[in-house]
């Protein structure tokens, strides 16, 4: 991992996505075949707001997606999870992953939470810390 974090059309960028893509096409979204771009489970912009360059590139935060329409229920899974995110958990991320930076708590934990809190239904548990 580099100091600054790599931008889409770079070529390490292009590696690291061809290499996700050829471990599975299956959407880490909605679980259908024939996905064409990378997720970030943690969204790229959140891990750049938090100076977590670190889970950019991290294999754990990265997932196959469909970009274009999925074959199967024609979804644009990939966009429509950024068009859903919400501003508020999106703060409450961004600030949970700046002071877990402190103690330098591995990715794969810190993936593991975020993968848990924003499955919760309940919005009160996404300002609830007793997990973090």
């Amino acid at each position: 991992m580099t100091s600054e974090a790599i931008g889409r059309t770079d070529p390490r960028w292009r590696k690291i996505r061809a290499s996700v893509l050829a471990a599975s096409d299956i959407c880490g979204l909605c679980d259908h075949p024939g996905s064409d771009s990378v997720d970030h489970v943690i969204p790229r912009a959140l891990c750049l707001m938090a100076g977590r360059l670190d889970l950019i590139e991290h294999p754990a935060n990265l997932r196959p997606a469909h970009h274009r329409r999925c074959p199967v229920c024609g979804v644009h899974c990939n966009r429509q999870r950024a068009d859903t995110d919400q501003r508020a958990r999106d703060a409450y991320v961004v600030a949970t992953l700046r002071l877990a930076a402190l103690p330098a708590e591995p990715a794969e934990v810190l993936i593991d939470r975020y993968q848990r809190k924003v499955t919760l239904q309940e919005p009160a548990a996404l300002r609830s810390s007793q997990d973090w």
